[in-house]
This record gives C-alpha cells, sequence and structure tokens, in this order.
C-alpha cells in the first residue's frame, strides 16, 4: 500500500523561520520534518508489515516443527514445546506490533517539526 506524503506548510514550528517545501531539515535550528524516530509513514508501514511476515515465518516453523517431532515421536519433542513456549508469544508479540504500527502509519502518526534537546 502506497501511502500519501505528509508536506510542511514552508514554515519551521520552532523558529518560525521559512523553509523550501521540499526541505526536511530546517536551516536555521536543524529541526526535521517527520515522525519523532526520523521515518516517514511509508518506512513506517512497510516495518510494521516486515514485523507481521517475520512472526507469521516464526509462528510457522515452530509450529510445523512441533508437530513433526509430535507425528514421529522424536526426542526433540521436549525442545520443540520449549521453543514452542518460550518463541511463541514473541512471534505473536511480532504479529500484533507490526499490526498496530501498521494501523498507527496510516491514522495518527504525528509528522511534525522535531528537534532533538
Amino acid at each position: 500500500m502506497k501511502l500519501p506524503e505528509d508536506k510542511h506548510q514552508g514554515q519551521c514550528d520552532h523558529c518560525k523561520s521559512e523553509v523550501p517545501l521540499d526541505a526536511v531539515v530546517c536551516a536555521a535550528c536543524g529541526a526535521r520534518w517527520g515522525s519523532s524516530t526520523g521515518k516517514t509513514r511509508q518506512q513506517v508501514y512497510d516495518l510494521g508489515k516486515t514485523k507481521v511476515k517475520m512472526g507469521l515465518i516464526g509462528g510457522t516453523f515452530f509450529a510445523v516443527f512441533f508437530l513433526v517431532t509430535i507425528y514421529f515421536e522424536s526426542g526433540w519433542m521436549l525442545l520443540s514445546m520449549a521453543l514452542g513456549f518460550l518463541a511463541g508469544p514473541i512471534c505473536v508479540g511480532w504479529i500484533i506490533g507490526g499490526l498496530i504500527s501498521m494501523h498507527r502509519a496510516k491514522t495518527n502518526l504525528s509528522i511534525q517539526w522535531w528537534r532533538q534537546s
């Protein structure tokens, strides 16, 4: 999904000096245009999408490993149960965190002038 780019109004909110419309850094005070992390909406959305994919791939890997060891009644069953218990919530967290990042990028990501103190 391609998200629209946020443009500033040509004036820095910190020092009130004029800034060219294509600039992302104020020459007068050094403030940056964007989110507090320095990422654009598209970058936050893509990062969230990557987190969701990583969580799905990792969760699928652990589920398949667990099912195969159960099916063959392997000695690796205890390891697969421990991995599922420890890594399963991490994969679910990646999925939920990625979905939250994607939603935030689409709706209410704060894009404004930011200056490090």
